[in-house]
């Protein structure tokens, strides 16, 4: 009995071991469904400028200088902020225009 028990248990182990690293990996964003895992913009720098960019269009431009923003955002965006929502794109240039 106590070998049923334990070969179960391994059975049991294996297969939820198994399924949780076989398992699609889930959006790496808070808030961001499996359909949102592709962004809708990236905010960059533009001609010295914080710009938001989508698609092909070109980039939209803000009042905001880059050097006027501390160091670690002028990083991000040279990296470019990918954005996935229009919300998530309002309080980012909320933060950085204000």
């Amino acid at each position: 009995m106590k070998k049923l028990l334990a070969i179960t248990g391994v059975i049991l182990l294996i297969y939820l071991l198994g399924s949780a690293t076989l398992s699609p990996p889930r959006a790496e964003r808070v808030g961001v469904t499996p359909t949102e895992s592709r962004a809708l913009y990236t905010v960059g720098e533009y001609e010295g400028y914080v710009a938001v960019f989508s698609g092909s269009s070109e980039p939209r431009l803000t009042d905001t200088a880059v050097a006027s923003l501390p160091k670690s955002d002028r990083g991000r965006l040279t990296e470019g902020i990918k954005i996935y929502s229009e919300k998530e794109l309002k309080a980012l240039l909320e933060d950085l225009c204000s």
